[in-house]
């Protein structure tokens, strides 16, 4: 009978902890970004061993689950129309002696008397 590997029988310590390079690869984040969130305290709990940073796969789950939003749907509001805006006539397209004393819509130009010719 063979004797069983020295790998197999020690205990492995290591089980159930991920390093930093596989955290990142898994969540789609950089290297860099990993120490940010550790830094500004917004990343799953971690142990570093050394200068190696390992993170529990059971903490990052529970971390994930942590970051879930819910989102409550409320009945949409009604939404205000936007009110019609008069345009007004540019000052250069009208005569001086034929040019109002202020800004007027073109409709309003018109029942005043101004021509067509003035308006546009």
């Amino acid at each position: 009978m063979l004797a069983p590997s020295a790998e197999t029988s020690a205990p492995q310590i290591f089980a159930g902890y991920i390093d930093e390079a596989e955290y990142c690869r898994q969540r789609g984040i950089s290297l860099r970004t990993a120490q940010r969130d550790r830094q500004l305290r917004v990343s799953p709990p971690f142990t570093v061993v050394g200068k190696k940073v390992l993170y529990r796969i059971e903490s990052v789950r529970a971390w994930l689950l942590n970051q879930e939003h819910q989102v409550e749907r409320k009945p949409a509001a009604a939404r205000a129309r936007r009110r019609r805006t008069r345009r007004l006539i540019p000052w250069r397209t009208i005569s001086s002696s034929a040019r109002p004393r202020w800004p007027v819509s073109c409709s309003a130009a018109m029942s005043r008397g101004f021509s067509a010719e003035f308006i546009t």
